[in-house]
């Protein structure tokens, strides 16, 4: 569920990256146009997720955390790959970001953030 929600984010910010900047560019200003909808279909989902995360930490079957910052993270990480593709396009030496590139975005943060969360991350 993690690996797919992950997946998505770097796949919106793959396809549709001018899409992304707006979005972040709207985010930053403060959601003038978007907080109503912010509220009434993305805080659901994230309290929605948020119960899930924290049913898992009561199981046992990942670390008491605060999720809402594991998803804030997530978030930034994946945005990032828009926002700051030429950027990131700089550091590895390349023109342009490539679909390899996303996969190899979305391997390594998944890892990242199942191996932070994992109550027993001796896998």
């Amino acid at each position: 569920m993690i690996r797919h929600y992950i997946e998505g984010k770097l796949q919106l910010s793959y396809e549709n990256p001018e899409g992304s900047k707006v979005f972040a560019h709207e985010i930053m200003n403060g959601a003038p146009i978007l907080k109503d909808y912010l509220l009434s279909h993305l805080q659901p989902q994230f309290e929605k997720d948020i119960a899930l995360m924290k049913k898992w930490a009561a199981a046992g079957e990942i670390k008491d955390i605060e999720p809402e910052h594991f998803f804030f993270t997530i978030w930034a990480a994946t945005q990032t790959y828009a926002d700051f593709a030429s950027q990131i396009s700089l550091m590895l030496g390349k023109k342009k970001l490539v679909r390899k590139d996303f996969d190899n975005a979305a391997n390594f943060l998944t890892d990242m953030v199942l191996n932070g969360i994992v109550a027993n991350s001796d896998k």
